[in-house]
């Protein structure tokens, strides 16, 4: 008679939430004594934690709704609304994001900023009950109840008997249930989300920053049958030389007597005696020497299936495998002994739609097939370990996956939870590890402490156990020796080293592009390395996405994106944003990827990530929306051209050449594929805009190997007698195959000497630095090219960035938060210099020392030139090159600096010539009016301390502390100076700013104001420093006079304090009173454990200020004016590298 009964528990299940007064407080007083002998307990217990203390009667519970499982509370409107003070389950978020001017939306409908949020919020217990009925004649069994996707601990009663408890992530709790008899029985189930170990929250299995603290079942659940003496797991163990497998069966004896048991095992059969409660039977299966193996050219998969007989009782089950081996020596991945690199993603296990992982295996079929066919083999799972049906899907389509514990921690010798990852690993590989897609295994994301030795220990253990995988001590974080000093790994997953190529050693990033790369940080390494979070950068999101948010998680993110553009007046190029953000993001992706394949080493990337990332702040970084579908910038063809398997790499030194210039660079291949390339044909060809070939050549017959760094030749290209100035593209492909790939270059003429160009158009164009000179000229009917200096620029008027976001800026805050430009590449003005819609590398020359003019007061109907984009967090309406009629003339403004160095600056020098040739030409006809005082009031005397030579000081009680000059020419002795310097990349803070304090500023003389501009710090994402309350003095008449008294808001943007009234004065005084608070405000804190869940009040006790300037009352032109003169001074100014950086050491740059 066959054992395999099984019965589904799916359906409508009895339910209520948990609450310390409807049940009780018996098993709650009990917790704490649980969670300290909890470690004991999963030690001696080993599947599941049996402690007979935390019982209550479960017949005291009144099951008052119905809820659908599979399926999750939240979804089913349980919980708690979300609001304000919602707990997050989060640290890498602002805790008073809701005082941020920024992200605040019209309505009553919370919109949290940083992720998109579930209807319902909640952790903590959940109570599930179910009746099942046992049919007749099933004869004597055991019975298991499996529940698939369930977090994080479980407690099980049947017919009101405690059966026991189980903590576990990333596996099915599995119970058993013992000897039933036939008829009705009733499970209750308890289901505790919340926090049971310290760990971080931030960890995709437990964190909501992919919606990830869940309270329900998500898979199957469902009881079983199985003889008295049963097969409880099996493991398969190939060997792909051989092609022999050792099976090993665990066998449960539940009789409590020696039985003797039949075992099948395909055709080899076995007789055995089971002796113990748990005995292990080992089989040994050959298969012919032809067997395919399993890779990801070639997913071949097998089966064993497995027969128990005890007497008439047989129990069948069946394990499917493939007969893959993966080793690494020679510093080098080997997959059945082929030469393998690594090309991934990362996964937290976001499914929007539902909010949980999905169990079902066509669902994993649809990303991993959008892998693949994006030109990678590998996904790494992010602090997650997925539910079975992704292995399945991954076998089945032949992708690699690296899975994680579930955890981002702390360790250290002698830690608690050392135990808890060891136990969780044992379970990770016991329910998946016949899985021939699961080729790596690492415990957990950048851990904390001193994690090396306990971790290295770590893979010492998991490889005495299981040797199909290769192990890793962790995923992120350099380790505490030098490279050559690491040991104990099977490879080494990181994203710098510490040592080597700054900062830290990076492996990512600028530092190895254009044709470089960074071995200098992996120098003597002997294990491969696979690069950790490759990318990170953003682009623009489409806000027709929000639409697709038709499930689950709430688009709250995407919605106050959208509504700060709307503010800001953006909304209305929400497309194009999207789209050329998105081919500058590509730009860079291929420099880092490329720099990878020509790192030697580096056998692996994981991008962060193909899709978007929607949560920890929202990192559009994916070349895929949140759902996994196209955007409109690249399409998959495109991104493998330099992301496949085969891949042509120019070492291409720079990108801007002139005429009299020879292009040499090394031609090399990274290829792994599954076999060598024999007699290759590689061709060489430069394309001219119109993509006509103009210089072409052939290297022939090449064998390549599986390996990178592999060496063609030497690419030459003399320019002399291509056209100039153009665009030009060098292709470098396989004859006869899909392998191509390609890099554009700049060609420039000799500029002509910047000083005749002027010249020769004074007739027709004023070109000036002064806006007072503009005016005039302006006034007088001129044609007036104006570029302002730096220091015109008002605050809110941020330096433009040549690159993107990286991973996003509510997470690392930064003052410039550029994304590309917005390029009229057709515009009369553009005529002479080639360029594209979108930001590429010509443009960095021209990009650096730019700012982006903020346009918020002019017309709406202007439209500039060249746009920077901003940042979706902030949507500032820039523009760089922009055109407006001015009084009686016409008015071109270019924000770039034009004038430094220009002949040698060949881009630069074509952009001058363009726009003076324009505006001297008859198509100069701008046809938007710009009022004077608009154009006035977008300028701002940056340097006004500097011009007044103002002192700024702290004052104590002594009143004479802190004394600082700021026009002196020596060295600065404080940063203090960064308050009053016009640079808000620098800041200061320091216990002298501790609330309450005062700032005394001092200016050489009296001049007459009406307010201050302050600023806060630019680079910080939790308020820090932010200052609400403050009181202003002015000096007048002998006498300290307030003329301000009042809160701030909340805000990165600049904040104009305007007086009660204009003063004239030669001393203020600004009193900071206290910063942003709030009471009982859930936090988490951290000590040498982990992570804890607290509400605590919270008050900020000490400012950070960018800028603290004066307002000058009327006109500031005169103060503009006097911006040329003090702009060598300004330059002086000190400014510490780590002030344009986050202050968050998560993100790097």
């Amino acid at each position: 008679m066959k054992m395999n009964w099984e019965y589904s528990l799916h359906g409508a299940w009895n339910f209520t939430l948990g609450s310390e007064e409807a049940f009780g407080r018996t098993e709650i007083e009990n917790r704490g004594k649980m969670d300290s002998e909890t470690i004991q307990n999963i030690k001696s217990k080993g599947h599941f934690i049996d402690t007979t203390e935390s019982r209550l009667s479960v017949d005291t519970i009144d099951f008052i709704d119905t809820i659908q499982i599979p399926g999750i509370l939240q979804a089913q409107g349980y919980g708690e609304d979300v609001t304000e003070h919602t707990p997050w389950i989060s640290s890498l978020h602002d805790k008073l994001w809701y005082e941020r001017e920024e992200y605040k939306t019209e309505g009553k409908a919370i919109h949290i900023p940083f992720l998109s949020q579930p209807p319902k919020h909640y952790l903590g217990k959940a109570w599930y009950q179910k009746t099942f009925a046992i049919p007749e004649n099933i004869g004597d069994c055991i019975f298991y109840l499996e529940l698939e996707c369930v977090k994080w601990k479980t407690s099980l009663w049947l017919d009101a008997a405690y059966i026991g408890s189980e903590t576990a992530l990333c596996t099915s709790h599995i119970y058993c249930l013992g000897a039933l008899e036939a008829g009705e029985h009733t499970i209750v189930l308890c289901v505790d989300n919340s926090l049971q170990y310290p760990y971080r929250p931030d960890g995709h299995m437990v964190s909501d920053a992919l919606g990830a603290t869940w309270n329900g079942i998500a898979g199957k659940v469902s009881v079983k049958a199985v003889p008295m003496v049963h097969m409880e797991n099996i493991q398969v163990y190939p060997n792909v030389e051989t092609k022999t497998v050792l099976v090993l069966l665990s066998i449960s004896n539940h009789t409590g007597l020696k039985q003797t048991v039949q075992f099948q095992i395909n055709n080899t059969s076995k007789t055995v005696d089971i002796e113990e409660s748990e005995q292990m039977v080992t089989v040994n299966i050959e298969y012919p020497q032809e067997t395919a193996c399993w890779d990801e050219y070639s997913p071949v998969l097998h089966r064993i299936r497995a027969i128990l007989k005890l007497g008439e009782q047989i129990q069948e089950e069946e394990v499917t495998f493939g007969f893959r081996k993966i080793e690494t020596k020679e510093g080098r991945f080997y997959l059945n002994n082929r030469p393998a690199f690594f090309r991934g993603t990362h996964s937290g296990g976001d499914f929007p739609l539902t909010g949980y992982p999905s169990t079902e295996v066509y669902e994993w079929k649809k990303i991993i097939r959008t892998c693949k066919e994006w030109g990678l083999n590998y996904i790494r799972f992010h602090s997650f370990c997925p539910p079975k049906a992704a292995f399945v899907a991954a076998d089945e389509e032949g992708l690699y996956l690296q899975v994680e514990c579930g955890m981002w921690n702390h360790f250290y010798e002698g830690c608690n939870m050392n135990e808890v990852l060891w136990e969780e690993t044992k379970r990770i590989i016991k329910q998946f590890g016949n899985h021939p897609s699961f080729v790596m295994l690492s415990p957990s994301n950048e851990p904390g402490g001193d994690w090396y030795k306990p971790l290295r220990n770590w893979v010492k253990q998991c490889k005495e156990i299981d040797s199909r995988r290769v192990y890793t001590a962790q995923s992120g974080w350099p380790y505490p020796v030098t490279p050559d000093k690491i040991e104990g790994m099977d490879y080494v997953y990181f994203h710098r080293s510490g040592f080597g190529i700054q900062p830290g050693g990076t492996i990512r990033n600028s530092q190895g592009w254009h044709g470089k790369d960074y071995r200098l940080s992996v120098e003597g390494i002997q294990y491969p390395v696979v690069s950790h979070e490759l990318g990170q950068w953003c682009s623009y999101p489409d806000f027709e996405l929000i639409d697709k948010f038709t499930g689950y998680l709430k688009p709250g993110n995407f919605i106050a994106f959208r509504e700060s553009a709307r503010r800001q007046g953006v909304l209305s190029q929400n497309k194009e944003f999207a789209h050329l953000s998105g081919k500058l993001k590509v730009q860079l992706y291929k420099e880092e990827i490329e720099a990878t394949f020509r790192t030697p080493h580096l056998y692996g990337f994981e991008l962060l990530e193909l899709h978007d990332y929607i949560g920890q702040g929202t990192a559009l970084v994916g070349m895929l929306d949140p759902f996994w579908e196209e955007k409109s910038f690249v399409t998959a063809n495109e991104f493998k051209g330099f992301c496949q398997e085969t891949v042509p790499l120019l070492r291409l030194p720079k990108r801007i050449y002139k005429q009299h210039e020879t292009l040499k660079c090394l031609l090399e291949f990274c290829h792994f594929g599954k076999e060598e390339i024999k007699d290759a044909i590689i061709y060489w060809e430069v394309l001219n805009a119109e993509g006509n070939t103009v210089i072409n050549g052939v290297f022939s017959g090449f064998d390549i190997p599986l390996c990178k760094n592999y060496e063609i030749g030497e690419v030459e290209v003399n320019l002399q007698d291509l056209p100039a100035p153009a665009e030009y593209e060098i292709v470098v492909g396989i004859k006869d195959t899909t392998v191509r790939n390609s890099w554009r270059i700049w060609l420039y003429e000799a500029p002509a000497n910047a000083k005749d160009l002027e010249e020769e158009a004074a007739n027709k164009v004023t070109y000036t630095r002064s806006l007072k000179v503009a005016l005039q000229a302006l006034e007088d009917g001129r044609r007036v090219i104006y570029s302002p200096l730096p220091e015109h620029h008002r605050l809110d008027s941020p330096p433009v960035s040549v690159r993107p976001s990286f991973w996003n800026s509510q997470m690392g805050p930064t003052y410039s938060r550029g994304m590309g430009l917005v390029i009229r590449k057709d515009h009369p003005a553009l005529a002479l210099f080639p360029t594209r819609e979108y930001q590429e590398w010509q443009w960095e020359e021209i990009i650096q020392g730019a700012n982006g003019l903020n346009l918020s007061d002019f017309p709406a109907e202007l439209m500039p030139i060249v746009q920077p984009i901003d940042e979706y967090t902030r949507n500032y309406r820039l523009g760089m090159i922009l055109e407006g009629k001015v009084l009686k003339g016409s008015l071109l403004i270019v924000t770039a600096d034009l004038d430094k160095d220009i002949d040698n600056r060949p881009v630069a020098g074509l952009l001058k010539q363009s726009l003076l040739a324009y505006a001297a030409s008859d198509a100069f006809l701008p046809e938007v009016q710009i009022e004077e005082e608009v154009l006035i009031k977008a300028f701002f005397p940056r340097n006004i301390m500097a011009n007044c030579k103002t002192q700024v000081r702290v004052l104590t009680d002594s009143c004479g502390t802190g004394t600082e000059n700021f026009h002196k020419d020596d060295e600065i002795k404080d940063d203090i100076i960064s308050i009053i310097d016009g640079n808000p990349n620098t800041f200061y803070t320091s216990e002298k700013l501790s609330y309450p304090f005062t700032l005394e500023l001092s200016p050489e003389k009296e001049l007459t104001i009406k307010g201050l501009l302050y600023m806060a710090r630019q680079n910080e994402r939790e308020h820090k420093g932010d200052i609400k309350g403050c009181r202003i003095q002015a000096f007048i008449d002998g006498d300290w006079q307030v003329v301000y008294d009042g809160n701030l808001v909340s805000s990165y943007a600049p904040i104009e304090i305007l007086f009660s009234k204009e003063v004239t004065t030669d001393k203020v005084r600004f009193t900071g009173l206290y910063g942003f608070s709030a009471e009982n405000i859930p936090v988490f804190t951290k000590n040498k454990e982990g992570w804890y869940l607290q509400y605590k009040d919270y008050a900020d006790t000490t400012a950070a200020i960018a800028e603290l300037l004066f307002i000058p009352a009327g006109s500031s032109i005169d103060y503009l004016d006097e911006a040329a003169k003090t702009l060598q001074k300004s330059e002086k100014l000190k400014s510490k590298e780590e002030f344009g950086k986050s202050a968050t050491k998560e993100i790097e740059y």
